[in-house]
């Protein structure tokens, strides 16, 4: 589930610390349909094109896609003004390779995941917590801005992934979120550290996060 962070909030520290760890060993970066206007991440590109302007071996610097200019155009290695689509389609070409069909979804119906997390959504393999992402559904979000809101599960969208109504605890007015299908395929399988959501409480008055039940040890 995707989290917006605002210009006035900061990136969780975990996330934070692999930003700045990427930004050390990156020695190729693209850079795609962005302006690059100012947000944290844009360092990964800066410090990457400054050493391929200094000619530090191994590096090879950054190539940006995007129809206008960006405050970073004069340290790329290789600068493109044309939609995404165009240069995907050439690149696929220049590669010889054919471009790959979106799967159908909707051809899977789950919509109930049996996973190894805990109430807070972090990985447990001592635990089985039943989601259920039926329309209608209810969870509670477990992490970034509105960790700890409510939501509701309110469609599917034509790709089969969930569509989710949050309240957030504030003042602010209720949204609506995607969340993918793959989150919880592949939280079945354990492939996880984290999960963005789990079961709501029973009721509104229940004070204990949703109840996983322990595996036996075999």
């Amino acid at each position: 589930m995707g989290t917006v962070v605002q210009f006035d909030e900061d990136l969780r520290s975990d996330l934070f610390a692999r930003l700045l760890e990427w930004e050390k060993k990156t020695d190729l970066c693209l850079t795609v349909g962005t302006s690059l206007s100012g947000m944290n991440a844009d360092r990964v590109v800066k410090t990457v094109g400054r050493k391929a302007a200094r000619h530090t071996r191994g590096i090879l610097g950054c190539a940006i896609i995007n129809l206008q200019e960006t405050g970073l155009d004069d340290i790329c290695t290789l600068r493109i003004f044309e939609t995404i689509d165009t240069v995907m389609e050439k690149l696929l070409a220049c590669l010889g390779l054919d471009l790959v069909e979106i799967p159908d979804f909707l051809s899977d119906s789950q919509e109930t995941f049996v996973v190894p997390y805990d109430e807070d959504g972090m990985l447990d393999h001592s635990c089985s917590m039943e989601i259920s992402m039926k329309v209608g559904s209810n969870l509670k979000i477990t992490s970034g801005t509105y960790k700890g809101c409510a939501a509701t599960v309110v469609s599917v969208t034509k790709q089969g992934h969930f569509r989710l109504r949050v309240n957030p605890e504030t003042s602010e007015r209720p949204f609506l979120t995607p969340v993918g299908k793959w989150w919880f395929q592949e939280a079945e399988r354990g492939e996880l550290p984290s999960i963005p959501v789990v079961p709501a409480p029973a009721t509104t008055s229940e004070v204990n996060a949703p109840k996983t039940k322990k595996r036996r040890n075999q």
